[in-house]
């Protein structure tokens, strides 16, 4: 089956301070929206994705990239556990959150500070998980961001 990729574009937070850029990686449309909605109500920038390959080539284009959202299982080739991985060839210090239905034990190896965000999820569980990707430091500057 052959997947249709595409990004909706950039949504901004606030211009006050830099924001904290990430890409969000979602095939649901209904879980990208949430997940999109929750990050720049914690004053991220985000620009989100349906697949992984467009995903992927956003972040060789890309140098600001700081946070890397991104579902497990694609309609795709590329998984979100190998785009991870990617992402942290091209960007070492990327903070990276893998969102799934799957058990953190079925992933396999994640690259090494990966925040593992189980589904289904709530606005909480997002906010926790920023945290913890981020560091309450970077989450507070992003807050403030607002």
């Amino acid at each position: 089956m052959k997947t249709t990729c595409f990004m909706r574009g950039m949504l901004s937070a606030n211009d006050s301070l830099p924001p904290i850029d990430a890409l969000v990686v979602e095939d649901d449309p209904v879980i990208n929206l949430h997940l999109v909605d929750a990050l720049e109500s914690e004053g991220l920038q985000v620009t989100e994705f349906y697949c992984a390959e467009t995903a992927l080539a956003e972040l060789r284009r890309r140098s600001d990239v700081r946070l890397l959202v991104t579902d497990f299982k694609f309609r795709s080739e590329l998984d979100g556990l190998a785009l991870a991985w990617k992402a942290r060839e091209l960007h070492p210090r990327i903070r990276l959150i893998i969102a799934t239905g799957k058990a953190r034990e079925e992933l396999g190896g994640m690259p090494e500070g990966t925040v593992y965000l189980g589904k289904p999820f709530g606005v909480a569980q997002i906010q926790t998980a920023l945290s913890e990707a981020l560091g309450e430091v970077d989450a507070a500057i992003a807050r403030k961001a607002r």
